[in-house]
């Protein structure tokens, strides 16, 4: 959804996304929440537009700005985690959790 995007196509986008929430939006919500919407993204636009200062030059490191984050690593779990997890699931087949389709390819 692009900020160039019509309100018509933002609202059914919206319309889109509560059906696959099962959430029933009335025409006046949805047009609210698509005004909203084009709002954030807009403000979106604005922050992609600043000047920060990135590693590659060195400015961050000037700046102080470090990265926060963490890896993107898998955890180990215990057996006993798991299998509580997995056994509060309301389907599982082979041992893994199923889950309702909520993309449309």
């Amino acid at each position: 959804m692009a900020a160039q995007g019509g309100a018509a196509e933002i609202e059914q986008a919206i319309h889109q996304l509560s059906a696959l929430a099962l959430v029933s939006l009335t025409g006046e919500e949805a047009h609210r929440l698509a005004k909203d919407l084009a709002s954030v993204v807009a403000y979106i636009d604005t922050l992609k537009n600043l000047s920060l200062p990135s590693e590659r030059d060195g400015e961050a490191e000037a700046a102080g700005v470090e990265n926060v984050l963490r890896d993107d690593t898998p955890e180990e779990r215990s057996k006993e985690e798991v299998e509580k997890v997995v056994g509060a699931a309301a389907q599982v087949r082979d041992g893994w959790i199923v889950v309702r389709r909520v993309l449309e390819l």
